[in-house]
């Protein structure tokens, strides 16, 4: 499945929208979380989908007091532990924020690791080492809250 699709469906349709992806008595929920360009038009900034689950173990709680809060609500449980939300998060926007910045911290760290790895000299691969420590301790303090967006 291609992510690409459900872009090019959401840039053209300025509406909220929860795809359910079935295959096999399987489904998957899609859900991208969107900001407003104009008027007609949104940009997806996330995407978030569940585990694929039986269709009938399938359930979205209708909650809000506005179609704004309901599909905050729909991210929020289709995301579940995806979306690194905090207490002092006043809307998803910012959960969202946080998520894609620790993603971003995450892949980095990563790409270093495996840089370090191939390493030959150690002083480098203990530079290296170092910086890798660094990003993780940014992710964790995401994590956590403790960051005041710092890392964009």
């Amino acid at each position: 499945f291609n992510e690409g699709i459900l872009k090019v469906l959401d840039s053209q349709i300025p509406y909220f929208i929860v795809y359910i992806l079935c295959l096999d008595n399987k489904c998957k929920l899609y859900v991208g979380y969107k900001e407003g360009l104009k008027s007609d038009h949104f940009s997806v900034k996330e995407y978030f989908s569940s585990d694929w689950l039986n269709a009938d173990d399938i359930v979205l709680e209708i909650k809000g007091l506005n179609l704004d809060e309901v599909y905050e609500n729909f991210i929020k449980q289709i995301a579940k532990e995806k979306l690194i939300a905090h207490a002092d998060d006043g809307d998803i926007g910012s959960a969202v924020e946080r998520t894609r910045q620790i993603e971003k911290l995450e892949a980095e760290a990563a790409k270093l690791e495996k840089k370090q790895y191939t390493e030959v000299q150690p002083k480098r691969k203990y530079e290296i080492h170092e910086r890798v420590l660094k990003i993780k301790e940014q992710r964790e303090e995401l994590r956590d809250g403790k960051a005041e967006d710092a890392y964009k």
